[in-house]
Protein backbone atom coordinates (compact mmCIF):
# COMPACT_ATOMS: atom_id res chain seq x y z
CA UNK A 1 0.00 0.00 0.00
CA UNK A 2 2.49 2.51 -1.31
CA UNK A 3 0.45 5.72 -1.07
CA UNK A 4 -3.06 4.70 0.01
CA UNK A 5 -1.91 4.90 3.63
CA UNK A 6 -2.11 8.69 3.26
CA UNK A 7 -5.74 8.79 2.14
CA UNK A 8 -6.83 9.88 5.61
CA UNK A 9 -5.07 13.18 4.84
CA UNK A 10 -7.34 13.79 1.84
CA UNK A 11 -10.64 15.61 2.30
CA UNK A 12 -13.34 13.05 3.13
CA UNK A 13 -15.42 13.91 0.07
CA UNK A 14 -12.45 13.16 -2.23
CA UNK A 15 -11.13 9.95 -0.66
CA UNK A 16 -13.19 7.59 -2.80
CA UNK A 17 -12.06 9.31 -5.99
CA UNK A 18 -8.42 9.11 -4.95
CA UNK A 19 -8.80 5.49 -3.81
CA UNK A 20 -10.09 4.70 -7.33
CA UNK A 21 -7.17 6.54 -8.95
CA UNK A 22 -4.64 4.74 -6.76
CA UNK A 23 -6.27 1.33 -7.33
CA UNK A 24 -6.30 1.98 -11.06
CA UNK A 25 -2.61 2.88 -11.02
CA UNK A 26 -1.50 -0.21 -9.12
CA UNK A 27 -3.62 -2.58 -11.20
CA UNK A 28 -3.16 -1.28 -14.75
CA UNK A 29 0.00 -1.27 -16.88
CA UNK A 30 2.04 1.95 -16.68
CA UNK A 31 1.53 2.52 -20.42
CA UNK A 32 -2.19 2.99 -19.70
CA UNK A 33 -1.42 6.47 -18.38
CA UNK A 34 -0.41 8.07 -21.66
CA UNK A 35 -0.67 10.97 -22.31
CA UNK A 36 0.48 11.94 -18.86
CA UNK A 37 0.93 15.70 -18.99
CA UNK A 38 -1.86 16.22 -16.47
CA UNK A 39 -0.57 15.92 -12.91
CA UNK A 40 -3.06 13.17 -11.99
CA UNK A 41 -2.19 10.96 -14.96
CA UNK A 42 1.52 11.65 -14.35
CA UNK A 43 1.07 10.55 -10.72
CA UNK A 44 -0.79 7.42 -11.83
CA UNK A 45 1.90 6.60 -14.41
CA UNK A 46 4.65 7.02 -11.81
CA UNK A 47 2.80 4.98 -9.21
CA UNK A 48 2.11 2.23 -11.75
CA UNK A 49 5.79 2.10 -12.70
CA UNK A 50 6.89 1.86 -9.06
CA UNK A 51 4.19 -0.54 -7.87
CA UNK A 52 4.42 -2.89 -10.83
CA UNK A 53 8.20 -3.13 -11.06
CA UNK A 54 9.19 -6.28 -9.19
CA UNK A 55 11.52 -6.03 -6.22
CA UNK A 56 13.96 -8.87 -6.77
CA UNK A 57 15.84 -10.40 -3.85
CA UNK A 58 15.08 -7.44 -1.61
CA UNK A 59 17.38 -5.26 -3.74
CA UNK A 60 16.19 -1.66 -3.37
CA UNK A 61 18.87 -0.25 -5.71
CA UNK A 62 17.81 -2.58 -8.52
CA UNK A 63 14.15 -1.75 -7.93
CA UNK A 64 14.83 1.99 -7.90
CA UNK A 65 16.70 1.84 -11.22
CA UNK A 66 14.19 -0.48 -12.91
CA UNK A 67 11.18 1.52 -11.72
CA UNK A 68 12.68 4.79 -12.92
CA UNK A 69 13.43 3.20 -16.27
CA UNK A 70 9.85 1.92 -16.45
CA UNK A 71 8.57 5.42 -15.65
CA UNK A 72 10.64 6.99 -18.42
CA UNK A 73 9.69 4.29 -20.93
CA UNK A 74 6.02 5.26 -20.64
CA UNK A 75 6.90 8.28 -22.75
CA UNK A 76 5.20 11.64 -23.13
CA UNK A 77 5.93 13.86 -20.09
CA UNK A 78 8.85 11.69 -18.95
CA UNK A 79 10.58 14.24 -16.74
CA UNK A 80 7.46 14.81 -14.66
CA UNK A 81 6.62 11.11 -14.40
CA UNK A 82 10.22 10.23 -13.48
CA UNK A 83 10.36 13.02 -10.88
CA UNK A 84 7.19 11.74 -9.22
CA UNK A 85 8.45 8.15 -9.41
CA UNK A 86 11.74 9.28 -7.84
CA UNK A 87 9.87 10.92 -4.98
CA UNK A 88 7.82 7.77 -4.39
CA UNK A 89 10.93 5.59 -4.54
CA UNK A 90 12.77 7.90 -2.16
CA UNK A 91 9.88 7.69 0.28
CA UNK A 92 9.83 3.91 -0.02
CA UNK A 93 13.56 3.11 0.07
CA UNK A 94 15.40 6.22 1.22
CA UNK A 95 18.91 7.13 0.13
CA UNK A 96 20.14 3.60 0.83
CA UNK A 97 18.59 2.52 -2.49
CA UNK A 98 20.95 4.70 -4.50
CA UNK A 99 23.71 2.72 -6.20
CA UNK A 100 27.33 3.65 -5.59
CA UNK A 101 27.52 4.94 -9.17
CA UNK A 102 24.57 7.30 -8.63
CA UNK A 103 25.94 8.45 -5.27
CA UNK A 104 29.26 9.23 -6.94
CA UNK A 105 27.44 11.31 -9.56
CA UNK A 106 25.41 13.11 -6.92
CA UNK A 107 28.48 13.91 -4.86
CA UNK A 108 30.46 15.24 -7.77
CA UNK A 109 32.80 12.49 -8.91
CA UNK A 110 34.01 13.70 -12.31
CA UNK A 111 32.76 11.58 -15.22
CA UNK A 112 33.86 12.07 -18.83
CA UNK A 113 34.82 15.72 -18.47
CA UNK A 114 31.59 16.79 -16.81
CA UNK A 115 31.84 19.61 -14.26
CA UNK A 116 31.94 18.66 -10.62
CA UNK A 117 28.80 19.59 -8.71
CA UNK A 118 28.57 18.34 -5.16
CA UNK A 119 25.47 17.83 -3.03
CA UNK A 120 26.43 20.92 -0.99
CA UNK A 121 26.58 22.95 -4.21
CA UNK A 122 23.06 21.80 -5.12
CA UNK A 123 21.80 22.77 -1.69
CA UNK A 124 23.36 26.21 -2.05
CA UNK A 125 21.67 26.66 -5.43
CA UNK A 126 18.32 25.78 -3.89
CA UNK A 127 18.82 28.23 -1.05
CA UNK A 128 19.77 31.02 -3.50
CA UNK A 129 16.71 30.33 -5.66
CA UNK A 130 14.44 30.41 -2.61
CA UNK A 131 15.78 33.82 -1.60
CA UNK A 132 15.51 35.39 -5.07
Amino acid sequence: DLVACGLDLVAAERRDLWRERIDEAVSRPPSTFHPNGWVVSAFQAALAAVAQTPVRDGAPAAHLKAALQAAVMIGNDTDTVAAIAGALLGARWGASALSEEWIDLLHGIRRKGEPVVRADDLEALVRVSLVT
